[in-house]
C-alpha cells in the first residue's frame, strides 16, 4: 500500500517562488543561516533573524497546510506580504502599510486565525473565494468563533486578522476584493458584543484620575529626591565605584587568565636575576616538611606577583615544574636563601603579615597556651560560643575558630585595623592595650585542642554555652 501523493502546490501569480522571505522589511540577517524562499510549501522558519529567549522554536516559524494548494498559497502570500511591507508589487497595487512589518508571532498567529476562517467556511459550504461571502457570513464566523474561545480580545484579534486579509485580497491569489463587514466599527466593539458585553467608550479612562491630596505629595517627594538627595547619591556611588576598583598594589585573581609557560619561566629568571631577593625556606620542621625545603607556594606568589601559587607544582613530575625547582634549588645552593616562617605566602614577598602557629615559632609553649586557656575560663562574664543548630556543626559543640579569638585576639593583619580588649595579663588582671601592640599572636586550633583544655567548657560549673 503506497502513501497518498501530496497535492501538487501551485504556483503565484504575484510573488516569485526564488524571492527570500524577509527582504523588504528592513530586517538584520545573521550570517550563515539559510533565509527561506516563497517557494518553500512546507516551513518558514526565522532563525535567520535570531530567536528571542521568549520565544519556542515552534512559535518562530510559519506552518503552512498541506491538505490544500490553494489555501497553502493563500497563506504564504498573506504572510509574505505583511513580512515584506514595502514590496514593490505591494506598492503598484497601492497597498501601503507601515514600514516597520509586524512581530513574526503576530503574523504567525494572525495567519493561523485566518485558516481557521478559511476551514469553516468549507465546511458551511461558503465559496472558496472569500471576497465573495455575505456580510451575514462574517458575522457568522465571528460568531462561531465567540463559541470556542473565552474573551474578547481573542475575538477582536480575529477581526484585525480577517480586515489584514480584506486589505492584502489583491495580491492574494483566488480571493476577490470585498468591503469591510463591520464598516467603521471597532475591533473591540465587535468582540465585546460578540459576548453581550458592554462596549468600551474612548472617553473612558482605563485608569482612574488621582486626586490632588495623592499626588501633590509624590511630587514633592520626587522633587525632594531629585533636587536634595541627587547631590548624596552621586557622591555615594562615585564612592562604591571607587571602592570596587582594585588596588594597584593588590594580586590578580588566581581564578585569571592563566599566563603562558614561557611567560612564567621568564618572570622566575627576572625574579631570580634581582639582587636583593632571595628564597625564602623553612626555618623548621613543619608538619612532613623539613628545615630548609624551599616554600613553593610562598615564592609562586612573589614571583607571579600574587597571580597563582603552583608554578613549581610540588606534586608535579611533568618536565617544566621540574626544571623551575632545580633552577631554584641551584639558587639556594648560591647561598640565597631566607627563613621565613609558613605565613609568607599570604602576601606579596616577605613583606606582608606573618602568622606563627604557636608550638612551632620561638618564644610560645604548650604550657602557656594552657595557662592562657584556663585563664578565660575562669573568668565568671566568659561565654562559651556553641552551634546553636547542625548546620555548621554539632549542635552544643564549641566553634574552637572563635573561641581561639576570644582568647588571644584575631589574626594580625585583622587587628592592625581596629582596637580590641587585649587577653588577660599574667597577673590575672583584664587590661587593655592598643591593637597588635604586646599581643601573643593566634594560636593553631590544633595546639589548644590537643591539650584536653577543648572539652573543658562544657564541665565548668555553672558556665552556660553562648551561641553565635
Amino acid at each position: 500500500m503506497t502513501a497518498r501523493p501530496a497535492p501538487a502546490p501551485l504556483s503565484s501569480l504575484t510573488f516569485r517562488d526564488d524571492e527570500k522571505v524577509f527582504s523588504h522589511g528592513g530586517y538584520q540577517l545573521l550570517d550563515d543561516i539559510a533565509v527561506p524562499q516563497f517557494g518553500d510549501t512546507r516551513c518558514w522558519p526565522a532563525d535567520c533573524l535570531g530567536r528571542p529567549a521568549n520565544r519556542k522554536p515552534s512559535e518562530w516559524r510559519f506552518a503552512f497546510s498541506q491538505d490544500d494548494p490553494l489555501i497553502n498559497l493563500q497563506l504564504r502570500e498573506y504572510c509574505f506580504a505583511l513580512l515584506n511591507p514595502s514590496h514593490p508589487v505591494l506598492c503598484k497595487s497601492l497597498i501601503f502599510l507601515p514600514a516597520v512589518p509586524l512581530a513574526v508571532a503576530t503574523i504567525n498567529a494572525s495567519m493561523l486565525a485566518i485558516r481557521k476562517v478559511m476551514r469553516w467556511g468549507r465546511e458551511q459550504g461558503l465559496p472558496a473565494d472569500l471576497g465573495l461571502w455575505d456580510q451575514e457570513d462574517w458575522h457568522e464566523a465571528i460568531i462561531h468563533k465567540a463559541s470556542q474561545v473565552e474573551g474578547a480580545k481573542t475575538v477582536a484579534f480575529h477581526v484585525t486578522a480577517i480586515r489584514r486579509l480584506r486589505q492584502l485580497a489583491e495580491v492574494i491569489t483566488g480571493i476577490s476584493p470585498f468591503d469591510d463587514p463591520w464598516g467603521d466599527e471597532t475591533a473591540e466593539a465587535i468582540g465585546a458584543k460578540a459576548y453581550d458585553e458592554d462596549i468600551p467608550s474612548k472617553d473612558t479612562l482605563a485608569t482612574p484620575s488621582i486626586p490632588p491630596e495623592t499626588w501633590w505629595p509624590l511630587l514633592r517627594g520626587a522633587w525632594t529626591y531629585i533636587h536634595t538627595f541627587a547631590p548624596d547619591i552621586f557622591r555615594w556611588r562615585d564612592h562604591f565605584a571607587q571602592q570596587r576598583q582594585p588596588r594597584p598594589d593588590t594580586p590578580l585573581s588566581t581564578s585569571a587568565r592563566p599566563t603562558p609557560a614561557e611567560d612564567t619561566d621568564t618572570l622566575l629568571e627576572e625574579w631570580l636575576s634581582a639582587p636583593g631577593n632571595a628564597v625564602p625556606v623553612h626555618e623548621v620542621d613543619y608538619q612532613n616538611t623539613k628545615a630548609g625545603t624551599p616554600m613553593w607556594t610562598a615564592l609562586s606568589k612573589m614571583v607571579t606577583n600574587g597571580r597563582t601559587m603552583n608554578i613549581f607544582g610540588a606534586n608535579n613530575t611533568s618536565s617544566r615544574p621540574e626544571k623551575r625547582r632545580a633552577i631554584v634549588l641551584a639558587a639556594i645552593g648560591e647561598g640565597r636563601v631566607a627563613t621565613a616562617t609558613a605565613g609568607v605566602g599570604r602576601g606579596k614577598g616577605s613583606a606582608a603579615p606573618s602568622y606563627i602557629a604557636p608550638g612551632t615559632g620561638p618564644g610560645v609553649t604548650q604550657e602557656q597556651l594552657d595557662d592562657d586557656v584556663r585563664r578565660w575560663l575562669a573568668d565568671p562574664s566568659t561565654l562559651v560560643p556553641v552551634h546553636a543548630t547542625d548546620d555548621h556543626g554539632k549542635t552544643g559543640e564549641p566553634i574552637w575558630a572563635m573561641a581561639a579569638r576570644m582568647i588571644w585576639g584575631p589574626p594580625p593583619e585583622a587587628v592592625r585595623q581596629e582596637i580590641r580588649p587585649a587577653p588577660p595579663d599574667r597577673s590575672g588582671t583584664h587590661a587593655t592595650a592598643e591593637a597588635g601592640r604586646g599581643r601573643r599572636p593566634r594560636p593553631a586550633r590544633r595546639s589548644w585542642r590537643r591539650s584536653g583544655l577543648a572539652r573543658l567548657p562544657p564541665a565548668v560549673p555553672g558556665r552556660r554555652p553562648h551561641p553565635p
